[in-house]
């Protein structure tokens, strides 16, 4: 198969880092990274320790928070970060409970990033903005995939932020179980039961889950795959 070469600058008119220039920049990043990240951590959902970094420019100013994807922790975002905090912002960015440096719900399998209810990713999002970012007069949301959708899902429950976007969050999810019981031959009953489980296991209905019914009475930019 043909492959495409891909671009090697990948540039806006806002002057993003380009894709060729990283590889230059990685040792400069990798040091602000280390010399302003400043490590925190508050009590989540059922007193667990949730991590966090901070990375505050000198002089107070508009601030961004990262919502990371299901699996990722804060390190992997370092180049963002850089690129956010060089055009003025300053960053916050956790890492979800049962994952990166945050605290598990299982002991005995630590590397298992279990969640009692998806509701617990909100709340802790929630108490970051609102007790960890004080003293911006400007704050705003970027959610990727699993933290998109705990962004959206924040923001509908009535978190304050001045704009949000939410990159790859779950869309349509409900229909897509209902698609994947529909193929494998469930009847009607046993789908109904597979889908009040699912639901059970996130802790609240699918529908809550699907940004294509969300609605914000704030500026947003929504990107998602179609299913």
């Amino acid at each position: 198969p043909r492959v495409e070469r891909p671009p090697e600058i990948y540039r806006t008119r806002h002057g993003l880092l380009a894709a060729a220039q990283l590889a230059a920049q990685q040792p400069r990043i990798e040091a602000f990274w280390r010399e302003h990240g400043v490590p925190g951590s508050f009590r989540g959902v059922d007193q667990l320790t949730i991590q966090y970094l901070r990375f505050r420019q000198p002089q107070p100013g508009p601030a961004v928070v990262i919502a990371s994807g299901r699996t990722e922790f804060t390190d992997k975002y370092q180049e963002l970060v850089y690129d956010f905090w060089r055009h003025g912002y300053s960053v916050y960015l956790h890492d979800h409970r049962g994952q990166g440096r945050s605290d598990r719900l299982l002991a005995d399998k630590p590397q298992l990033g279990h969640v009692e209810r998806f509701d617990d990713y909100v709340q802790d999002l929630h108490t970051l903005v609102q007790t960890e970012t004080t003293g911006h007069a400007v704050r705003f949301l970027v959610g990727h995939s699993m933290g998109g959708a705990s962004a959206m899902l924040a923001v509908q429950l009535g978190l304050r932020t001045e704009a949000l976007v939410s990159i790859a969050a779950p869309s349509r999810f409900l229909d897509v179980l209902r698609g994947f019981t529909t193929m494998v031959g469930l009847p009607a009953r046993a789908r109904s039961a597979f889908i009040q489980e699912v639901e059970l296991a996130f802790g609240m209905p699918l529908k809550h889950l699907d940004v294509a019914h969300y609605q914000m009475n704030i500026p947003g930019l929504v990107c998602t795959p179609r299913t």
